[in-house]
């Protein structure tokens, strides 16, 4: 899909002033991860997690984090360290998943359908060392 396909509603439409339906966003949006507007302090994506699959194990330090689960099933893993996850929830349309900064945490799809989420972290900038993945991309 080109840029000039994508519904305008699923692009950036930040830091300008925007109100749109968020559900229907990104029950619309068929991508991973594709934000939908990006602040000072603010940025928000929707992502379609196939199922069987992720949204990776990482932590954000000094921000909090906010999902809402628009339809599908996931897997909840909340802990303070990687390999110490020891909470664990089932999460479905309409719940909501607070992960507060410096806890590690995943996101699972289950089911037969894709996992449509919403996400927000509270954040000066996502591209740096805010988001620590367990297994960093090195950048070449």
């Amino acid at each position: 899909m080109t840029e000039e396909e994508i519904d305008p509603t699923l692009t950036d439409h930040g830091p300008a002033p925007y109100v749109l339906d968020i559900e229907s966003a990104t029950e619309a949006n068929d991508d991973y991860r594709r934000t939908i507007w990006t602040g000072g302090r603010l940025q928000v994506t929707v992502m379609a997690i196939a199922p069987g699959d992720d949204i990776g194990l990482e932590v954000h330090q000094a921000v909090d984090q906010f999902l809402r689960v628009e339809s599908g099933q996931g897997k909840v893993q909340m802990g303070p360290a990687a390999g110490n996850l020891i909470h664990e929830w089932d999460a479905r349309d309409g719940d909501a998943i607070f992960v507060p900064a410096g806890t590690w945490h995943n996101v699972t799809a289950v089911g037969a359908v894709p996992l449509s989420s919403t996400r927000s972290i509270h954040h000066r900038n996502t591209r740096t060392a805010l988001c620590r993945p367990q297994n960093p991309i090195p950048n070449n």
